[in-house]
């Protein structure tokens, strides 16, 4: 580690022994899917500025489509040639993993990163895809960069640019017992990849060095005592290249057996997937063999190459399947006479539609220390649906608490219940509690959120102060304290020590609330709120006052000033008045006061009683325009007389 020529020794670069691989349990040697291990050291390595770590991203870290992807290595700098002595660095893209597997042929698994330069020149472990389980793209690119760095053509044509096998035919028969001999010569190190039904103990595998100058890899697999399962594609594929293969299909021929699979074997399960097509597997062992597919009880249909395609290799392929292939069903051929059956398949439709969640809280919840919670989670299905209920909360890593499933069948859906009980609530389970639902490869979640409270309690005090001003004609006011209490208590609300909504029907509750419709001078007094819970004895109230004002406090001079600065502004038109002389009148309800003012004096003033005032107004009129030209003019009062602007009279 740390080392940048492999020839000489730098300061700062260690090197350790490897006491153990650690290969990934699911590692798969012919697709080399999982293809990541660990290395145990034998002795810690210390870092410095050539020994560093790499940072490995969480598992839900995606990579975009053209990141760049740095790869290192003593890698080869052509085709054929020696390894850099040097330490290689080069600089590829990821590349989209559908465009990927349409050039490897769908090998490019959920677990791998595909990188490269589509256009050639440069490329990355002898290939242009990195492998990896959720690394990151310095440290994927890193391990596959550790095979070499690697300088190819754009088309990377060549005899061996995929391996070569000794036989010429694309298909092989075999008759049962036989032995089957197949070599395989490529440009790098080799590997093979067998049908399922091959076991360990049939195949013998020899790898060398071949050619005139032993640049080359050979190998030759012997599989011994062929069995008609053993039918199947054989493939000789690159380690490293994985989707760069040559294969040959063996028929294993076996007149007591023409279909690969044992009929005696238990039932597999097919899923009939909307819009895709439907292969049911039962491959025979000769290529010449014609089946019919039966679904039972006796219905039997034979191939149309429209809709309904037999293949040897493959079986049954429907390409538009209707609901008619659910069921079971196997496949059977008549030899010599005899009538063979393969096994059986029963065709599954699954249905994973979640059509709605919800919990039987809709807001948060609370409750007292000591007492039960009760949280029902309800899922709704379609018909044959199979629903998975979990919960997630504080307490489910000690078990604090327990679930009840149930299950309720409607004519159109299903109704699927998870009960979630905790018998004795403490501190330690409040928090957020996760209700999931799981169909299939669909998700849906609700969350709810539980306090849970020591102790009864009652907590009230006036929102601004224990006076409160209100404006008469205003379409309502709220008194509104402030209040948390648990358990919910029950709110009364009293002016002047009598029940308010008893008292008139402009007064509801809202909440804990009391709002006044139509604000009216008699509105004013006292209003006191009593909060209660009874059941473990608290009581708590506060009395507020409310003053109603027949106008808003300003104060009068200058509310005077600002009249008369924004009157002069305008025009007669933009106060809303036809040119001409005009005369203020003060108008109370039983007769208009005219008011006398002189050419000299700014102002005119009234001498009007407090009560007064809330029951008159002042009107601008002209005795040359009719009633209609009669405005209200701004007035203050101050000290029991009314005051307004000489220019409110003579525009």
């Amino acid at each position: 580690m740390g080392m940048r020529v492999m020839t000489m020794g730098i300061n700062g670069a260690a090197t350790r022994t490897i006491r153990r691989i650690l290969l990934h349990p699911q590692y798969d040697q012919f697709t080399s899917d999982y293809d990541i291990a660990l290395l145990e050291l034998s002795a810690p390595v210390f870092f410095n500025d050539l020994v560093q770590p790499v940072c490995v991203p969480a598992s839900s870290h995606s990579f975009t489509t053209r990141t760049s992807c740095y790869v290192t290595g003593w890698g080869v700098l052509r085709e054929d040639g020696e390894l850099a002595s040097r330490l290689q660095e080069a600089s590829v893209k990821v590349i989209n993993r559908n465009t990927c597997n349409k050039l490897y042929d769908d090998a490019v698994t959920p677990r791998m990163l595909c990188a490269g330069n589509l256009q050639g020149g440069v490329d990355a472990c002898q290939a242009t895809r990195c492998i990896g389980d959720m690394m990151n793209c310095a440290l994927v690119c890193l391990f596959c960069g550790l095979y070499g760095v690697l300088a190819k053509d754009k088309e990377q044509k060549g005899k061996y640019s995929v391996p070569i096998l000794d036989v010429k035919t694309r298909q092989l028969v075999l008759d049962t017992n036989q032995t089957l001999l197949l070599s395989c010569r490529g440009r790098w190190e080799l590997t093979w990849a067998f049908p399922s039904g091959v076991t360990r103990d049939q195949v013998r595998v020899e790898h060398s060095r071949c050619g005139r100058t032993s640049q080359q890899y050979c190998s030759r697999v012997t599989v011994s005592h062929s069995r008609a399962q053993d039918t199947g594609l054989f493939r000789c594929r690159y380690r490293h290249r994985p989707r760069k293969q040559t294969s040959v299909y063996v028929y294993v021929t076996d007149s007591q057996q023409p279909f690969v699979e044992h009929p005696d074997m238990s039932p597999d399960v097919l899923y009939l997937k909307e819009k895709q097509p439907l292969v049911i597997p039962c491959r025979v062992t000769h290529p010449n063999v014609t089946t019919t597919l039966v679904k039972l009880p006796s219905h039997s249909l034979s191939p149309d190459q429209r809709n309904i395609i037999w293949s040897s290799k493959q079986g049954f392929t429907i390409r538009t399947p209707t609901f008619y292939y659910i069921g079971l069903f196997f496949c059977q051929t008549v030899i010599d006479g005899v009538t063979h059956k393969s096994h059986k398949y029963f065709v599954h439709r699954p249905v994973s539609n979640i059509m709605d969640v919800y919990l039987n809280s809709s807001g948060p919840v609370q409750a007292l220390k000591g007492k039960r919670l009760v949280l029902n989670c309800t899922a709704t299905g379609e018909l044959n649906s199979r629903v998975n209920i979990s919960w997630d909360y504080p307490g489910k890593s000690s078990n604090v608490g327990s679930t009840s499933k149930r299950l309720h069948k409607q004519t159109t859906h299903i109704l699927f219940y998870n009960i979630l009980t905790i018998p004795k609530l403490q501190r330690s389970d409040r928090g957020l509690y996760t209700c999931r639902v799981t169909s299939g490869e669909k998700t849906k979640q609700q969350k709810v959120t539980v306090t849970v409270y020591d102790r009864p309690f009652i907590r009230l005090k006036p929102r601004h102060g224990s006076v409160m001003e209100a404006q008469a004609g205003q379409k309502s006011y709220r008194i509104s304290p402030k209040l948390k209490a648990f358990p919910a208590p029950e709110v009364i609300w009293l002016k002047d020590g009598m029940v308010a909504a008893e008292q008139c029907s402009r007064y509801h509750m809202d909440g804990h609330s009391l709002v006044i419709r139509d604000v009216a001078e008699e509105d004013a007094g006292t209003y006191t709120v009593l909060v209660r819970i009874q059941e473990h004895g608290l009581f708590q109230n506060i009395t507020l006052t409310l003053v109603v004002n027949a106008q808003l406090h300003r104060d009068p001079d200058a509310a005077l000033e600002e009249a008369q600065a924004l009157w002069t502004r305008l025009g007669p038109a933009d106060r809303g008045l036809t040119p001409g002389p005009w005369v203020h009148s003060w108008v109370w309800p039983w007769e208009p006061r005219p008011l006398l003012s002189g050419p000299s004096r700014r102002r005119t003033e009234l001498p009007v009683r407090k009560s007064e005032r809330f029951s008159s107004r002042c009107l601008a009129s002209s005795p040359m325009r009719d009633a209609s030209q009669q405005r209200d003019c701004p007035f203050v009062f101050k000290r029991g007389t009314v005051r307004f602007l000489k220019s409110l009279i003579y525009s």
